[in-house]
């Protein structure tokens, strides 16, 4: 059985978010956070708009210290403004965790409430309790002119406590005959620079 839980969006509430919503059961069950539509960010109407979706891992295994990589840019990308941006979202789940970021000032973030930062650099984030970090990505077409490659996605981050040493990769190319349909694909790998020589592909 599944259970839909959605933000009471209206005309005069229009930026209810479900981030920061605790969700507990007396039994094991998956979480799925998801928006149907996303535009990432809202600049103009004819931006591309996408299904987010992702798995929220249960608070237990959240961490103290992530490290988020800034994401390959297309090789279109032009900068649609100030505000076009790709956006690191830090979630706490206790009161009163600091949080530090690449090494600055910490700020406090109470229990389901969040942080939004720029991804334009790499970020280093140590907290005094466990967080959820993601990043935000952009939508295509965010200047009106048809460009910039790209759909808006959401990215879960690893803590560093939860590295391993082995991955198999998933990637995405619905054509195998032909054309291809996507014509870049990224690795996004971040591992300590003692370990840099033993990283193979």
């Amino acid at each position: 059985q599944s259970y839909l839980v959605q933000a009471r969006v209206s005309i005069t509430r229009q930026n209810d978010d479900l981030t920061g919503t605790r969700v507990t059961s007396t039994k094991p069950l998956v979480l799925l956070s998801s928006h149907y539509r996303a535009q990432v960010p809202i600049l103009v109407e004819e931006a591309s708009r996408d299904c987010l979706v992702e798995q929220v891992p249960s608070t237990d295994t959240w961490g103290k210290h992530i490290i988020v990589p800034p994401l390959r840019r297309p090789t279109d990308f032009q900068s649609a403004g100030p505000n076009d941006v790709t956006v690191c979202r830090i979630v706490a789940d206790i009161d009163s965790t600091m949080v530090q970021v690449n090494g600055q000032a910490p700020l406090q973030i109470n229990a389901g409430k969040f942080w939004d930062l720029p991804l334009t650099t790499a970020l280093d984030i140590v907290s005094t309790q466990p967080v959820l970090v993601t990043i935000i990505d952009r939508s295509a077409n965010r200047d009106r002119r048809g460009r910039n490659s790209g759909d808006p996605s959401l990215i879960l981050m690893p803590p560093v406590e939860q590295y391993m040493s082995g991955y198999r990769v998933a990637n995405a190319e619905p054509q195998v005959t032909g054309n291809p349909v996507f014509t870049q694909h990224q690795i996004t790998c971040v591992v300590p620079l003692a370990a840099a020589s033993s990283l193979t592909l």
